[in-house]
Order: structure tokens, then sequence, then C-alpha cells
């Protein structure tokens, strides 16, 4: 993004302006009046508004003043000096004041040093890009004229900065070579360093990462020639720290940097680099695998440029938060931090960083997925036409001199018409697009309504499967019941009369011998007869499938949504005597329902009834959670297919649901389906 180099492309704007009021001023015979107020302005106890006020009392002694030549020059002066103040209106006004008497009396210096200043604050504006360019083109010309090469090269750079900013890339590298070829010569290394720099931002952006590295290696070697900001090679080491993770070499991006970090008080002297390299380690650790120091770098960089006002840190921040959030499977918090870098981006009116979290978005928002894309699209559109403008701007600036206008009439006609066919193919790509993406949505749809099916073909044979054990156990043990009382006790307690009628000795010895089997023989019999009526018992009280089911669905998906759950059932409602289809539909409209809940309430608690009247069974869910505008509220998928399983057991559903007050969802089902077994 655009915005991850400019901050370090300010830095060398070393070129920006003309130097104010010392510039040529040994050249000048300055007025004692005006020589005043200049002497005045320097003074360093004055407020901005004092100096302010100076200004304007000397502008309007030089208008009073007989000579052009000394009026523009005093023009020129106080101009720059009502920029540096922040004062735009004035200093528009006295600027222009300036170029219009610069041409009337050809004074090519003045003019070009006014054109300049003019492009640059144009160029600080941001959004005139084509008026910053333009007069920096015509600068450019005047000083190539007057032999000066390297006020000449300074334009040439900063025009290539304002290319590489509108996208025109291949514009840009041409106009840095030509500027190259001015300053080597000239053995200025400072500016040496800007344009290597740029050319290796220039083939990063095209992914030509290998050009890239070579060039920002260039622009570091480029600092020992000559006294630089020590923060100059942090912003190198940074430069190719992006190449590295672009490329996806993240080790060697998280080397280069540490290295930037290494620099001395990096934090104090240059803290948006600061905050930018954090927030690189963080992400290139994210993408390696290495969760080292994982999400603490991304808040620290994310804290740094919060309190300094940063958007585009800011906006960075958060995007890379959403990356990494939505890695470690955490979709409410990506969710979260994709809107919060959508909002800051529209505020500051940042259209790349705008276009990158609609992107994001339309991934991670499954209900406005569609409406997302669809301005992402229209906003890209829009983006690419408006640099395809800006970029045949910039031709006509540099081509239309005297001698070339006829020719670039014809040349227009060209352009608009090849423009016209560019958005037509656009237009074309974009409903093919469009085509594809429904095509791949209807796809994905089908899909997920055979997986519905086949879901519900596997819990109709599980559900069959456990009715069958559990008939299967049923069986046995009343087998085994039946085995013990009728077989066993009986034996025994024929045993027990048989030693009862034997008892004819009546010594002592016998007598208790045989009562002594006798009473054994008893506890045998209870034992028997305690474990039979404990095995009937078991039978009686099997838990039924589908209400473990239901508590096993509430179980898994209130850890998931980190909330409480209960079950409240009317105790004469018996699941054995519903029929299967109404199991498995119930069954799925509370799994879709808590589903929702999950994704989208942020709700503590959940309450499931079961209740049942001579004419239906009525089941009931209820959240605490957001709630929502139910009138406004588009049915989706899941809502849709809620309401066709209800219509298929010829029920009823109704959905209550209020902002911050929660969910109701009250499903009624006739008991058509619904038989007493006991009564079969």
């Amino acid at each position: 993004m655009k915005y991850k180099y400019y901050i370090y492309l300010i830095l060398f704007f070393l070129l920006s302006c003309s130097e104010g009021f010392d510039f040529h001023e040994k050249n000048l015979a300055v007025n004692d009046s005006l020589k005043f107020y200049i002497d005045e302005y320097k003074r360093q106890d004055l407020t901005n508004q004092q100096k302010n006020n100076i200004l304007l009392k000397a502008f309007k002694f030089a208008e009073q003043i007989n000579s052009d030549s000394l009026k523009n020059n005093y023009y020129k002066r106080i101009s720059y000096q009502f920029y540096k103040l922040g004062d735009t209106s004035n200093f528009l006004n006295v600027n222009n004041k300036g170029v219009e008497l610069s041409e009337k009396i050809n004074d090519s210096t003045t003019l070009a040093i006014l054109l300049w200043d003019a492009a640059t604050y144009y160029r600080d504006k941001q959004l005139k890009n084509k008026e910053a360019y333009e007069r920096y083109f015509k600068a450019k010309s005047i000083f190539e004229d007057l032999g000066n090469d390297y006020n000449a090269a300074k334009m040439l750079l900063n025009m290539a900065i304002i290319q590489t900013n509108v996208r025109d890339y291949i514009g840009s590298e041409n106009t840095t070579i030509t500027a190259i070829n001015k300053f080597e010569p000239l053995g200025k290394q400072q500016y040496l360093y800007s344009c290597y720099n740029n050319i290796g931002i220039i083939n990063n952006e095209l992914e030509e990462y290998q050009d890239a590295l070579y060039y920002h290696r260039k622009a570091l070697k480029t600092l020992d020639r000559f006294e630089s900001d020590p923060t100059l090679k942090a912003v190198s080491l940074n430069n190719i720290g992006v190449v590295y993770k672009n490329k996806g070499s993240y080790d060697d991006a998280i080397t280069s940097f540490n290295q930037a970090l290494t620099v001395d008080s990096l934090f104090y002297k240059n803290t948006i680099l600061y905050s930018a390299l954090l927030d690189n380690i963080a992400f290139s650790n994210f993408k390696s695998g290495n969760n080292a120091e994982i999400p603490y770098l991304f808040y620290k960089a994310k804290h740094i440029r919060d309190s300094i006002k940063f958007d585009p840190g800011m906006i960075e921040s958060r995007l890379n938060l959403s990356d990494y959030f939505l890695g470690e499977g955490n979709y409410d918090k990506a969710l979260s931090y994709a809107k919060e870098a959508k909002k800051l981006s529209e505020e500051s009116n940042y259209t790349d960083d705008i276009l990158a979290s609609l992107l994001k978005l339309s991934k991670l928002d499954t209900l406005n997925a569609r409406a997302y894309a669809n301005r992402y699209i229209v906003l890209s559109d829009s983006l690419q036409a408006q640099e395809r403008l800006m970029q045949n701007k910039f031709a006509r600036i540099r081509y239309e001199t005297d001698e070339y206008i006829d020719k670039n009439n014809a040349l227009s006609e060209r352009v608009r018409n090849i423009t016209i066919s560019l958005l037509i193919a656009l237009v074309v790509f974009g409903l093919l697009f469009v085509i594809k993406s429904q095509l791949s949505k209807n796809n994905q749809l089908k899909l997920e309504r055979e997986q519905q099916l086949a879901n519900e073909q596997i819990y109709n044979l599980m559900i069959d499967q456990q009715n069958k054990i559990s008939e299967g156990r049923k069986r046995e043990k009343q087998r085994i019941s039946k085995e013990l009382h009728d077989g066993v006790l009986g034996s025994l307690f024929g045993t027990r009369l048989s030693l009862g009628s034997l008892n004819t000795k009546h010594d002592e010895s016998a007598i208790n011998n045989r009562q002594n089997y006798i009473d054994r023989l008893k506890e045998i019999e209870e034992e028997i007869r305690s474990i039979s009526h404990n095995l009937q018992s078991k039978v009686l009280k099997e838990e039924q499938v589908f209400t473990s089911l239901i508590e096993e669905l509430l179980e898994i998906q209130s850890k998931a949504g980190n909330f409480n759950y209960a079950i409240q059932t009317q105790t004469d409602l018996d699941w054995d005597m519903v029929d299967g289809k109404v199991k498995i539909n119930i069954y799925r409209i509370l799994q879709e329902a808590i589903q929702n809940i999950n994704k989208y309430a942020d709700a503590t608690e959940v309450l499931l009834t079961f209740n049942a009247n001579q004419n239906h069974i009525k089941v009931t869910i209820e959240d605490d959670g957001v709630g929502f505008n139910v009138q406004k509220k588009s049915q989706g998928i899941g809502l849709s297919n809620m309401t066709s399983r209800v219509k298929d057991l010829q029920g009823t559903i109704k959905i209550t649901s209020e902002l911050s007050k929660g969910t109701l969802i009250e499903v009624t089902v006739p008991k058509t389906n619904y038989f007493d077994k006991k009564t079969a």
C-alpha cells in the first residue's frame, strides 16, 4: 500500500521548496522599509500571528514598489514565508501574483522558484497531484533552459515520486533515471539515495523483488558517501525487509527489521518508522509460524500509532490484527478489527485501505459479503480509472509544449478511444467477474444443501443404530432377569424345601448345619432377587438417545460460544413417542439457532424449553444477546432452512427480537406424528 512508503519518501524532500528570505538576498538591493519588516520577521520572540501581520504589511508595501524586478523578488520571498506559516490563502495569492509578474517581465529564475514552491504546496495537499506535477515540470523545463541541471534534477525527482504515488510506475522509473543522469556528474549522493530508494519501491510494487533488493541495497551503500541522518539507514533496512516480506522470505525480513531497530534512539527520532518496524516484525513472525511475542508486538505498534494519531499506521495495525486473529480462528475479533480498519480508512479517505478492508470484510462477514464485494469492485474500478486519467494528464503535461500542441490534439482523440476501449473492457471484465462469482456461490449453496441432506441421512442412521443397540440391551436384560427369576430362583427355592423336609435328625449339630445351609440359600435368593430387580430398573431408566444428542449439542456449542445454558422439559413429554422425522427436524432447527447465537448474538445465557399439550409440541430457545431488527433483517440461508423444516412438519415458527434485548424463537409442531407407543 502506498502509505507504507510515503513516510520514507517525505524524508527525502530536501529539495521541496526554495530557501526563503536568505535565498538570493545578497543579489538584491533591498529597500530600507522592506528590510525593516524583514528584520522584524526574523525575531525569535514573535508569535505566528505577529509574524503573519508583519508579512501582510511587507506585502502591502511591496505592492507599491515601482520596480517590477524588485517587486517580484519580494513576492517570491513573502509567499514562501506565508507557506511556512501555514497561511495557504495568502501564500497562493502572493505566489500567483509573482507567477503573473514573472511571465510578464520574463524573469525565468524567479518564475521557476515560484512554480517550485506552488508545486510543493499542491503536492502536500495529496489530492492535487496533477497541479503539483504540472508546476514541477514547468520549473524543470525552465531550469534546463537556464543550464541549472542541479535544480532540474530535483524537479525530476519530485515528479517521479508523484508518479509512484499514483502508480505510474513505468513513467516514474523513466523520470527517476533521467534525474540520476543529472545527479551523478554533480556527485549529489543524498539525492542519488532518494532516486535509488524510489526505484526500489517501484520494483517492489511491480513484484520485481530481486531488482527491488538491488536498488534498496544500493541506496543503503550510498549513505556511506555523505553525512546523513542515522534514521535513513533504518529506512532502507525497513524497505529491504518489506521486499523480503512481500516475497515470502520472512526470516530474511525479520533479520532486516531487527537490524533497523538497532539504530540509536529510533523511537524518539522517528516514532512512525519505529512502530512500522514492530508491526512488520509481528506480521512476518505470524506468517512464518513463529508466535514469539505475538500478539504483543501487534498491540504495541497499534498503541504507538494510536497515541500519535498516525492514520495510515492505525489502519495497517488493524488490518494485520484482523489477519492474525483470522489465522487463530477467532472470527469475531478478526471481523471487529476489519470493521475498525474500514471506518478509519473511510474517515481518512485512504482509498487503498478502504479497498483492503472491503476485501477482508467480504471474506469475514458472510451475511454482508456480497455488498462488500460489490463495493470493492466499484471502488477498485473507479480508482484504476482515476490513476489512468492521472497518468494521461502527466503524459500531456510532458508533451504539451508549443511545438507539439497540434500533434497532441490528434493524440488526444486516440487516447480517448483507447480509454473508452479500456473502460468497455473493464465493464465486460466486471460483468464476467460478477457472473463467475454468482455461479460459484450457487455451486456452494448446492453443495451445502447436499451436505445437509447427507448429514440428515447420517443422523437417521445414527438414531436407528442407537435404537437397535438400546432395544438389544433391553431384550438382553429382560432375558437375564427372566432366567434369574424363573430358573435360578426356582431351583434354589426347591432346594430349600428339600432341605427343610429332610430335617429328620434332631441332634443339635445336624440341626445347626442344616439351618446354616437354609440361611445361606435365603441370602442367595435375596441377592439374586435384588440383581433381577436392579436390572429391570435400569431397563426402565434407560436415557433416550434424542435427549442425549440435544444435551451434547448444547454442551459443545456453549464452550465455543462461551455461554451458559439450561434445558427445561415438561415431565409428561416422552421422546420415545415422537416420530424420527419430527426429532431430526427439531434437532436441525436447534442446531441452526445455536450456531446463529454463537455467530451474532454475543449471548451469555441460553434457555431451551420443550413443552407438549394435547395438540402440539412446542420448542422455544431464548438468548440474552444483542438482538436484531426483525423487520429490516434479510432472511439468510440458515433462517430459510429453519422455516422450510417447520413447514415440512406443518408447524409454525415465530422469531421475536429487539436490539440489546435478545432473541426468542418459538417452534410449534402439531401432534400429527406424535403417537403413544404404550397404547400401540
